[in-house]
Formats: structure tokens, C-alpha cells, sequence
């Protein structure tokens, strides 16, 4: 994307939101599942995965890129 912006002479804002304001576009984000996430269906399972994220939030967040500040609001779906 960037060598076809450059050809049209366009910049690429990769930013996880790089329009402020207080709406729902949350941008880039990821998904992800194992094969007991898939399989499974138990509610038990997803929430000591939850608890276990919770414990190192600054770690994950610090290697999921710059700019989560603006998107992980704790508002609308985040």
C-alpha cells in the first residue's frame, strides 16, 4: 500500500484510530482462537483466558503498537 501511495503521491495514516472523536471506529485490531476456544463453548474458559491477559494488560499493550490509547477508550466496544 505504501509503494502504490507513493506512486498516486498518497501517505497511509496506519494508526489503530487516526480519526479522534468519541465514536465506535476502533481501527485495527486482532482476533485470534486455539483449537479449545473453537471447540469448547465453555464460558469458564474464555474468562480465566480473559483473567489471564489481565494480568500483564501494559506488556500486551506495549507490543500491540503505539496509538491504543486513543481506541481502548473503555467506551462503545472497547
Amino acid at each position: 500500500m505504501q509503494r502504490i501511495g507513493e506512486k498516486y503521491d498518497i501517505s497511509l495514516d496506519l494508526r489503530p484510530k487516526p480519526v479522534k472523536g468519541d465514536w465506535n471506529g476502533t481501527g485495527m485490531h486482532a482476533n485470534f482462537s486455539n483449537e479449545l476456544m473453537r471447540t469448547c463453548g465453555k464460558k469458564e474458559v474464555f474468562h480465566a483466558i480473559c483473567e489471564e491477559f489481565g494480568k500483564n494488560i501494559k506488556l500486551h499493550m506495549d507490543v500491540y503498537g503505539a496509538g491504543n490509547e486513543d481506541r481502548l477508550t473503555g467506551a462503545h466496544e472497547t
